[in-house]
Parts: structure tokens; sequence; C-alpha cells
């Protein structure tokens, strides 16, 4: 996270401005950008936030909303009052149209409850103006009305995509140009749309060379649409239109109005499921702020007047799930009106691969947040479990409302004059995230009028704000009992068994959340669900993510390229902002689209049903997780899920029951894929999981995770201050990182009386939270360096000359690979079949040395004595390891790992 800071007599106000993470914006006739970070003044209580952009002064009415990531960074040694736990913030920031390119300074001020105000600059906004079109040039084939169809794809069946082709092809309106976005598709899918287009000049193919997703490659699309074209048609690309589809929409859009939409009929298996697609849903597209609410205008369906483009681009940045096709109708509706074809024009095929199916079933709201409440109700543990989960949702979902906020608040900017009626409606759409008020009138208006045709989103709406206030509430009144179990301070009934009356179910007593641990999934199976890869996570938590969730990631990645839908689960509890996810995941090359490609539940609660097909397969992540995956696979039938195996496990716990159960979740029926083949000796060495019986070779897989890409060079190593760097762990769950080991000879070597101390200095790196600096020797310190992102990690080696990385398992490690990757001369620990030889033989960086204190200390000194041996330390930098994602699975690997989850 970006730390800035400012001291104003005496008061220090931390704040980051954690999205947008792009500072740079095309406006045309006016943004809104949802700026979302956390602020706070230690000791000090925050009574109003203000964002100032240079131009006016902005309130930000949601602040001092719980962030307890912010708090484990913070808290104590930054925040000893805790009051970081109530730092986050979000914001709505209008920007009008602009002329000329504008470098904005975007200010945080802060009043605070004592009376005294502060300022910080939270960075700097890069405005440009105008729309950023890229009109294609382009010859029109016939005479009428000019048609720029515009089609988004992304790793396209190549069955459904040449029945649309065929279909477009056949319009009995010839004059359309159709252009192709291809969202950095698969070199097999891209060859399927280049071999079913490339003999007809119509067709104009353009590759995004990053991913955008459905959102953003629409929006690009339409950035393209020749500047004399005079109607836009959008087209999905897996559907088939009627020979008539574009000539009936022409002929029937009216003169004032902007857009035309059709039914359409329902196909699934190549069966129509209906001849409607209102079978099940009222279509009601003539009121405005029902589809504001729930849209009812699909994207397919539409053709637009091209001369709309200057008030839809750029669309507003999108936080959670917003959709193209709803952005474009809300614009259409206000500046003149939307027609309709009441019968079937095209046959909308649902199948895996949809984006976003046909909408039927209504949202959770009030009443279900009640009624699970009220079920929880006879246990005090699963009471509070539900609680939680609860307003998780709500935190998790809030993004869709601030979603709903932004596009009213970019209407009004853009559009110039908008009737009164409907002004009314965007002015309480854009105040719908800022307190209770906005969603209870919706709510209520909904009830008044019996108004069943946004499915429910008013009382969504409204559940996601109680929610969201609720655990504010909760928060405040057990803060100081929250702060007080975080430090490990004792209440007055610490070491106290817990009193329980009654006869008590074995779960509720000490120890629960084993039970909960390996609770089974509540699978509810249909045969309308497609098939998905469920790949079962313990959280999502960006203190944590690094080395093995990124391979876990990017496994999701691939099997997603592979041509899967892929869910990832998440089983613990989880705190996780999917807008904020999304932007902090740009600092994970390679993984900056995970939230696009991959669809993200939560199943702590396990009485919340998880839908699933009869094919679904399930892939395990940690032991936990294979006990999971063992039921859900047995539940359907199935003989084995996959368990991706990074490690070892029970070496990371005493032999206790949980050291049991995670030996046991090797012994079940399993697809093993390793992370590292020194892993999987280790695993065949000692006849464990697919190894304790015949057929092991079939039955397991082996990657390789990708290390960071350095390019050190002998300059850099001359000219530097000497540096010691320690991957330091000293939380409880990374105990076989080896924490005491490392520092005790580190603090040897300082007290050494060959060791030249003012030559060196030692940074510590890895640590989540704890002391700033640690004293090695009476005149040495050791800086403990912030928990960063990739970015940064990747930032910080080179400038490093040693290395010291330790851990006491069968795994290499990723860091030390890392380090001996830029140039570091790096010690590790051998560990059984990890051995000097082995370890050596991935580079020359590594000194490979015995788990002891002696081993370590000889290891440094070595290390040390070899730090001038520059071109040895560059020829080391080259390890013989992928650096690629691409390059992690090999074609042999990833033929075995589709072949089983197909």
């Amino acid at each position: 996270m970006t730390l800035q800071s400012v001291s104003t007599d005496g008061l220090e106000l931390l704040c980051s401005l954690e999205a947008p993470v792009d500072r740079s914006f095309h406006v045309g006739k006016g943004i809104a950008l949802c700026l979302q970070g956390w602020a706070f003044c230690p000791g000090k209580i925050i009574k109003r936030l203000f964002v100032l952009d240079g131009t006016k002064r902005h309130q930000v009415n949601n602040h001092s909303w719980v962030r307890l990531d912010v708090l484990d960074y913070m808290y104590p040694a930054r925040d000893p009052s805790g009051v970081s736990l109530f730092s986050g913030y979000n914001a709505i920031l209008p920007i009008e149209e602009i002329s000329a390119k504008e470098r904005r300074e975007i200010i945080l001020c802060a009043e605070l409850k004592s009376g005294e105000t502060v300022l910080q600059s939270l960075g700097v906004l890069e405005l440009l103006p105008g729309n950023n079109l890229r009109p294609e040039k382009v010859k029109w084939p016939d005479h009428g009305p000019r048609v720029a169809i515009c089609m988004a794809t992304y790793n396209p069946s190549r069955r459904l995509l040449s029945q649309q082709i065929n279909s477009i092809l056949d319009q009995d309106h010839r004059n359309w140009v159709c252009i192709i976005t291809d969202d950095s598709t698969n070199p097999i899918s891209r060859h399927d749309i280049l071999d079913l287009i490339e003999h007809d000049s119509r067709f104009i193919y353009v590759k995004n060379e990053d991913r955008k997703g459905f959102y953003g490659n629409f929006e690009g699309c339409l950035s393209r649409v020749p500047v004399d074209a005079d109607f836009v048609a959008l087209a999905d690309q897996d559907d088939r239109w009627d020979r008539d589809k574009l000539s009936t929409l022409l002929n029937n859009i009216e003169e004032k109005h902007k857009l035309v939409f059709s039914d359409c009929r329902i196909m699934a298996g190549g069966k129509v499921v209906s001849e409607t697609y209102w079978d099940r849903r009222e279509n009601h597209y003539r009121d405005f702020q029902s589809n504001f609410l729930a849209n009812t205008v699909p994207g397919a369906a539409s053709l637009f007047r091209a001369d709309l483009l200057e008030f839809l681009l750029p669309f507003p940045p999108k936080l959670l799930g917003v959709y193209h096709d709803q952005w474009v109708a809300l614009v259409a509706d206000l500046e003149g009106g939307i027609s309709y074809v009441d019968r079937p024009l095209y046959s909308y095929n649902q199948h895996d691969d949809n984006v976003v199916g046909q909408l039927l079933e209504p949202f959770a709201g009030v009443r279900h947040s009640i009624r699970e409440l009220l079920k929880s109700s006879r246990s005090k543990r699963r009471f509070l479990n539900t609680a939680r989960n609860l307003a998780h949702h709500a935190t998790s979902d809030f993004p869709g409302v601030l979603e709903k906020a932004i596009f009213a608040e970019a209407l009004k900017l853009r559009i110039g004059s908008i009737q009164q009626s409907k002004q009314q409606v965007l002015n309480r759409v854009s105040k719908i995230a800022n307190g209770l008020g906005g969603p209870a009138l919706m709510k209520l208006s909904a009830i008044v009028q019996n108004r069943k045709s946004t499915l429910n989103v008013e009382g969504y709406l409204l559940n996601i704000a109680l929610g969201i206030r609720a655990q504010n509430i909760l928060f405040g009144v057990w803060k100081n009992r929250f702060l007080d179990r975080k430090t490990g301070g004792k209440s007055e009934n610490a070491g106290v068994a817990p009193q329980v009356t009654g006869v008590p179910a074995a779960e509720d007593l000490a120890n629960g959340w084993i039970f909960q641990n390996i609770k089974p999934f509540r699978l509810r199976v249909s045969s309308r669900e497609p098939k998905r890869i469920n790949i079962l996570l313990a959280t999502i938590d960006f203190r944590y993510i690094f080395g093995g969730y990124i391979g876990m990631f990017n496994l999701a990645l691939r099997l997603r390229r592979e041509g899967f839908l892929v869910r990832i689960a998440t089983l613990e509890y989880t705190e996780l902002n999917i807008a904020l996810a999304r932007e902090r995941m740009k600092g994970y090359p390679g993984l900056e689209k995970l939230f696009d490609e991959v669809e993200i539940v939560h199943r702590h609660d396990r009485e919340e049903e998880l839908l699933v097909s009869p094919e679904d397969r399930f892939v395990a992540t940690n032991c936990w997780g294979a006990h999971v995956a063992h039921h859900a696979s047995r539940e359907l039938g199935q003989d084995r899920f996959m368990f991706m195996v990074q490690e070892y496990e029970p070496f990371f716990l005493p032999m206790n029951t949980v050291a049991a159960l995670f030996q046991q979740s090797y012994t079940f029926p399993q697809f093993q894929l390793f992370s590292t083949p020194l892993l999987r000796d280790y695993f065949k060495l000692t006849r464990i999981g697919v190894f304790s019986s015949a057929g092991a070779e079939m039955n397991h897989a082996v990657f390789r995770n990708a290390i960071q890409k350095f390019t050190p060079s002998p300059d850099d190593m001359r000219h530097r201050e000497r540096r010691i760097l320690f991957y330091a762990r000293p939380e409880a769950h990374a105990a076989r990182n080896l924490f005491e080991l490392g520092l005790m000879a580190l603090a040897e070597l300082a007290r050494s009386p060959d060791f030249d101390a003012d030559k060196w200095k030692f940074y510590g790196m890895g640590s989540i939270g704890g002391a700033d600096k640690v004293r090695l020797a009476p005149d040495v310190t050791m800086e403990m360096l912030p928990k960063t992102d990739l970015q940064t990690y990747s930032e910080r080696l080179p400038s490093h000359d040693v290395g010291l990385s330790l851990m006491l398992t069968p795994h290499p490690s990723l860091v030390p690979l890392d380090m001996a990757s830029a140039g570091m001369l790096t010690v590790t620990n051998t560990f059984e079949n990890k051995t000097a030889e082995a370890l050596e033989n991935i580079s020359t960086n590594l000194i490979a040395v015995e788990a002891t204190l002696e081993g370590v200390i000889g290891g440094l000194k070595e290390a040390i004595s070899r730090v001038e041996q520059y071109d040895q330390r560059i020829q080391g930098a080259r390890l013989d390891w992928p650096t690629d994602w691409n390059d992690a699975f090999e074609p042999a690997a990833i033929k075995k790992i589709v072949d089983f989850l197909s």
C-alpha cells in the first residue's frame, strides 16, 4: 500500500489512495471517479473528511469505516490507540468536461473532532480531453443506413462463432461493417476468428494487447466506430441473428428515439428453452428508475444512433460488475428515448461461457438476512458467524452500490437537459451509497407500488447499507475487546474454560474451528448450471499474496485459458472488497485481470448453498481444502479431486489433531499437482500420497512457480552500500521460515570480531507487523521493511548483496530463488532430498547449509567473502528456472491436468 503522511502542528495524517490505481483518464463530457482508500490521525478522531481537486471541495460522506487490514498493518507500532480500525473512506469525484490536458492534484482534508484540520496530497490525476475515439476508416459496401456492428470476443467457441458470423453475413440489410475486438484470446481461438472472417473485407479485426474484460472490450470496440456511421449494433460472439434483425430494428426506431431493442428466444443445448426473454420477468424499459436498478435492455438486442457515442464514451470506471448494455440504455433513455420490437430477432445461447445468463431469481434482501440470523440464534457461535458473514457479504457487494451512484453522477455530468422526474431518480441514486435513507426510501417505494420488475434490487441495496453500518457499530462497541485480543492482552476471563450450560454441540466446544474447517459444502446440483473448476482457497488477503497464492491464481488463469470456467471458493472468513482488490491486483504482473476472468465466492458459512453442475471438478490448495474437496467430489459421484501440493503441510504443525487430519488429506483418492520437482521427489522418496500405490506416474503432474526476472549489472553491485536482506517472518504461521534461527545467526555475525559492521546494513523483509527495527549488536540494528506488493518487492531485491532465507521443509521456497536471480549470494538450508547439490544445480548463488546456528553463520560468512565476485554473481543470477508463468506449466503437465479435469 502507498503510505503518505504529513505533520501539521504535531498532528500526523496517515493516508492512502488505493483506487483508482490508474491516474490518467479521458474525461469526455464528464467523468465520475470513485476514490477509495484509508486515512487516520493517530490518537485523534476524524469528524469530517473532504477531497479537494483544485476546483471544488467535495465532502466525503463515507469515512471512518472498518478496515481490519489497515489496523493489522499499523497497530500498535504506528497507531497505539487503534483508530486505524476505522480508517476506510470512499467518495465519488465528479470531473466536468475539459478542453485541454490537465494535471490535477487531489488533496485530502481531515477536520478532527478536536478542532484541528490536516491536509494531505493523495496524488496527481492526469486528465485528458475527449472520448479517446480511434475510428476505423472503412468503405461502406452498399446503400442505406450505415451500420457499424461491434462484436467483443474472448476465446469463442468456433462452432458458435461460425454460427454468429454466418447469421451476420446473411442479413437482408447489406450496408454494414463488423468490428471485432479480440480480448487477448488464446492462439487457437484467434486463428478460428481470422479463419472465419479473413476473406471478407467488411470484417475488421483488432486484437487487444492487454486483457480488458468484456466491459472494457466493448468500450474499446465502440471507440473504433467509423466517424460516418449512422447506427451501431452490438453483437455477442455466440448468438445467432435472424435474417431481418438489422432491417427490423432500423425500421422500428422512432424518429426522436436514440435506441431500439427487440425480444429474443432463449437457447440451451441447441434447443429452444423459451420463445421470449420475458417469460419469467417483466420488461420495464419505459420505467427509468426500474431500468436503472435492474437493466432490461440486452446489448445483443440493441441498435442505437451513432451520435450517442459522444455521450457514451468513455465508460464510467468498473468496480464490481457493471454492464455495458445498461450504461448504453440509460444514456439513450435520457438523450431521446428507447423503442422496442415485441418479437424475437435473434437466438440467445445460454451455455458454460456466458458472462451473464438470463437473470431470473430475486436478489436476497433484509428478510433473507433476518431469516438467517434467526436460524442460527440457538448457538452463540453460529449466530456470531452468521452475523459476520452477512456483514462481509454487504462489504463485498458495496462496490455494486457505488457503481450505480457513479452511473448517476456521470449521467448528470454528460446529459444537458433531463426531464424533472428522471433528474429526481438520478439525484436519489447518486446518494444511495451515502446512508440508509436512500435505500430505505427506494425499498418503501417498491413496496407501496408493488414493484416486482426489479427482482428486489431495492431490498438488496438496503440490506448492503444495513450490513455495512451494523459492522461499523459492532466494531465500535467491541473495539477495546478486539484490540486487547490482537495484542494478546488478558481479559478478566482469560485462561478460564468457557462456561457451558445444558448439553453443548461438539462443534461449540473449544477448537470448534477444526470442525468448521473440514465441514463439507452444502451442494445444490443442477443440470442447468455450467461445468466449473472450483479452486478451494483458504482466503484472499493481500497481506499474504505471495509465492503460493500467486501460484494458485496463475493456475486459475491458466485453466481459464484452457477453456474451463473457473471459480475460486474461499473457505475461511474473508474480507474482500472486489473493487479494491481489482486495483491492488494491478501490482501483480500477469494477474491483473484475475477478478474479471475468475468467479469468486465465499463459503466460510457452509450452510450457504454452492450451485454446481453434476460435472463440476474440485481443486484443493491446502490440506483443509482437501477434506472439503474429497466430500464434494464423492457427493457428485467422482473418484478423485485435484490437490495442488505446494508443501508437505504436516511439517507446519506440532503432532496434534490438525497434523493427523493433514496427513489424512494425502490419503484421499486424488490427482496431485506438485509445485516443484524437489517436492515431488520428496513425496516419491517417502511414499506419500499418490506414490503410496501403483499408477503414480499418470496420477500426478509437476509445474514450477515462476520467479521474478532480474538483470543485475556489475556496475550497480560495485557502487553502493553493502546490504544483507533477511526474509524475516516472526509470525506463528510462518514458523517453518526459522525466524529465530536466522535472527540468532545475524546477531552472532554482527558481534563477530572479523565482521566489519560499518560496511554493512541489515534489512528484514516479509513481516506483516511488529517492530520497525531490531537490535542485533550494541551498534548494529536491522531495519524491518513493511510487507509490499510484488512490484515493490521486485524493485527492492537487486539493491542487496547477501540474502538469508530459510525454510525447514522439502520445498526450496521461492524467496531464495528470487534473491539468487537478483544477483544476491543467498544462504538457505538443506532438508532431506533438498540437498546442497540440488540447490546449486538451480543457481550457484545459492549457498545451502544445514539448519544449525553454526551452519547459517558459516553460510553468511561465505557469502560475504564472495560478495565482490561480480561476474560469478551475474552468472548465478541466470537460474535454471522459469521467470514467466507461460513457461511454468510444461505442455505434458498441462495435458495431464486438462485430461483429468475433462
